[in-house]
């Protein structure tokens, strides 16, 4: 039996080899992230923004005590679903003065902006034969000027009854003022999409998207958490209009409200703005 002052180095040397191990993998991992995180999103043209990630380093368990470290907590993304801004995930307690802090700079997807790039990712729709395509975004709407708009999700209330019922009896009259098409895209499948169409009766006037994974609904940073109501995750409420790809107007809700994305508020801005 090795003699209690030898266990102990032992011990010891165990624990600091184990943290620097920790830590030459952690700092592998982040910047293999970093690295992906930047060239993807280079290739979308969208922004990213930096958040500062807080976290107390863990302070060594003594003898016969308790270990008091605070763990950290992390939400997907690190946005608030109801909530434009980016929030950087905390600690569930503000680090202490007396505590050894550490700051981690974490890449995060900024929310969409009007004169970004619509990201090109792709997009599911059945036609007017009843065929299901697979479509990218840029195939979509390259040379055109398109006005999509997002709902939280097919059936739900407030998008049948007064969201794309708006739009659809709208539709002519956009394109009377030089809109090419209009479109509707939902975090749901495009059977869900293809039945709530013919349900509200949108009669052709609409092309309805099906963001079947919220690829899109992420890219543009407008995830809504609807976990803690049954529905996962889902897109935040918008309107805008995509000029050749490029968004040049944006009416933004917070989360699944319902006051400045209507058909008739995306009408009086192409009045105002767009020429036919």
């Amino acid at each position: 039996q090795p003699p209690p002052l030898y266990s102990s180095a032992v011990t010891t040397h165990h624990h600091s080899l184990l943290r620097l191990l920790g830590g030459v993998v952690m700092s592998h991992v982040m910047s293999r992230s970093l690295h992906a995180s930047h060239t993807s999103r280079s290739r979308a043209q969208v922004g990213v923004c930096r958040a500062a990630l807080w976290r107390t380093s863990p302070q060594p368990k003594a003898r016969g005590g308790n270990n008091s470290s605070a763990g950290r907590t992390h939400q997907p993304g690190g946005r608030s679903f109801d909530s434009a801004p980016i929030s950087a995930a905390t600690s569930s307690s503000p680090p202490s003065s007396s505590s050894s802090e550490q700051c981690e700079e974490i890449v995060l997807l900024k929310t969409v902006q009007e004169g970004d790039a619509l990201p090109d990712v792709k997009l599911s729709y059945f036609d007017e034969d009843g065929n299901m395509r697979e479509v990218t975004t840029r195939e979509l709407f390259a040379g055109k000027k398109v006005v999509l708009f997002a709902v939280p999700g097919a059936f739900t209330p407030t998008c049948s009854t007064r969201h794309l019922p708006g739009f659809v009896k709208l539709a002519p009259t956009l394109r009377e003022k030089g809109v090419d098409e209009v479109a509707c895209v939902s975090v749901n499948d495009a059977f869900v999409m293809d039945a709530w169409s013919k349900s509200v009766g949108t009669q052709g006037e609409i092309l309805m998207l099906a963001d079947g994974s919220a690829k899109l609904a992420r890219e543009l940073g407008v995830e809504l958490d609807l976990t803690d109501k049954g529905l996962g995750l889902r897109s935040r409420r918008y309107a805008m209009l995509i000029d050749d790809c490029v968004i040049t107007h944006l009416n933004l809700e917070e989360g699944g409200a319902f006051t400045v994305s209507s058909a008739e508020d995306m009408l009086k801005w192409v009045d105002d703005n767009l020429s036919s």
